[in-house]
């Protein structure tokens, strides 16, 4: 089947079918799996845990807790959050939270 039969069948534009094909040659099947869009659910820092994290970080070095850090970053901070309350944030969520030391 041609890209553009192929096109028509799943009602997309020929260059999304040659996209597809483009993702199947490099990473096969898995590659065409479909993935969740938007922003990921990983859940919502309350109040008083940001305020707890505060602490946290102010009275302590990421050593102390028994990370692999020297220093708090968006990363670290962000591992500390999951560990604590089991909320994922991204490193742009911490950084707007916090902000990036910058």
């Amino acid at each position: 089947m041609t890209h553009e039969e192929a096109a028509r069948v799943f009602g997309v534009a020929r260059t999304t079918v040659t996209n597809w094909v483009k993702l199947y040659k490099k990473g096969s099947n898995e590659a065409l799996k479909i993935k969740k869009r938007g922003r990921p659910r990983g859940g919502k820092l309350l109040g008083w845990q940001a305020a707890a994290i505060v602490r946290m970080i102010t009275d302590r070095c990421p050593d102390q807790m028994k990370f692999p850090f020297a220093l708090w970053t968006r990363e670290a901070v962000a591992q500390l959050i999951k560990r604590k309350y089991g909320i994922e944030l991204s490193i742009w969520t911490v950084g707007d939270i916090y902000g990036d030391g910058g």
